[in-house]
């Protein structure tokens, strides 16, 4: 159905975004006995190479690119400068999340939550997450924590 050259690409969006869905529940379905973890271990590797082709492709996804950025191992959130293709090679990203990656999140999904969270938090610490003012989708934060803690209620309150 998505490789028949008449399809739309409002079609296609819809069905990417159920097969990640339903891939997501599939996973977290999974038992995780010894007898289950091969099959874990492989639809996790589809999975990831479901959210790695989101991120490339710049697909405008809110789970997929958030669980691409909740699946990386990072040691703060800070951003690096390195190439995100090597620090996804090695599977980690040393200083924080790719910056081009964060921004780009932050240019998709303005109004997240999470979005909102990166902001206040390069906010807080002073850093400039864009290089020009004109990049930066949203008004300037007044109060940074206040953003972050109003972006991370929601999580709080369940």
């Amino acid at each position: 159905m998505l490789s028949h050259p008449s399809t739309s690409d409002e079609l296609r969006v819809e069905v990417d975004a159920k097969v990640l869905k339903s891939k997501q529940k599939y996973l977290s379905a999974i038992p995780s006995t010894k007898e289950d973890m091969p099959l874990k271990r492989q639809v996790s590797k589809e999975l990831d190479e479901l959210l790695d082709a989101i991120v490339l492709l710049h697909k405008p996804d809110e789970l997929g690119w958030k669980l691409y950025l909740e699946g990386r191992d990072c040691e703060d959130m800070g951003t690096s400068r390195l190439d995100p293709a090597l620090m996804r090679l090695k599977n980690l990203c040393p200083g924080g999340y790719p910056r081009e990656q964060v921004q780009e999140y932050i240019q998709l999904f303005p109004t997240s939550p999470l979005a909102t969270l990166f902001r206040g938090y390069f906010t807080y610490k002073n850093e400039a997450l864009f290089d020009d003012d004109d990049d930066e989708p949203n008004e300037p934060l007044d109060d940074p924590l206040d953003a972050v803690l109003v972006s991370i209620m929601p999580y709080l309150v369940n």
